[in-house]
């Protein structure tokens, strides 16, 4: 299985393809946040 293989082994437990995929997409949903409470303050502002 692709996710289970380990990217990173300097960590324990290593990474595997699985967990830095969900790191990455917990990432961009984190920024995708940020950049819509930006806009609403932008907005808001007029």
């Amino acid at each position: 299985d692709e996710l289970a293989r380990v990217v990173d082994a300097s960590w324990d437990p290593p990474v595997t393809v699985g967990v830095r995929l969900v790191s990455l997409l917990s990432d961009c949903l984190q920024h995708l946040g940020q950049a819509a409470y930006v806009r609403g303050l932008a907005e808001r502002a007029g």
